[in-house]
């Protein structure tokens, strides 16, 4: 699915979900949590992610495993199409 919020589509009875996003470049995802882990790549490109607490730091990243319920946010620097599965 493509442009969904997980929120949308979370009370779905599957035990994965894979959704797909647009974001224009320099787009920042405020500190936000998920029910499920959730497993996010970046088909182009290269994304930071940080824990939520300070600005988003550190290596840009082409995945990334983030845990169930924990607080975080993304810093997207170029238009990329983002693939999270849940």
């Amino acid at each position: 699915m493509r442009n969904v919020a997980i929120n949308d589509v979370d009370h779905l009875p599957r035990r994965v979900l894979a959704l797909g996003s647009d974001y224009p470049p320099n787009t920042l995802l405020e500190r936000h949590s998920h029910r499920r882990a959730q497993f996010l790549y970046a088909m182009h490109g290269l994304m930071k992610v940080g824990n939520g607490r300070r600005p988003v730091a550190g290596a840009a990243v082409q995945r990334v495993w983030i845990p169930a319920t924990k607080p975080h946010r993304v810093w997207i620097a170029r238009r990329q199409h983002p693939q999270p599965v849940y």
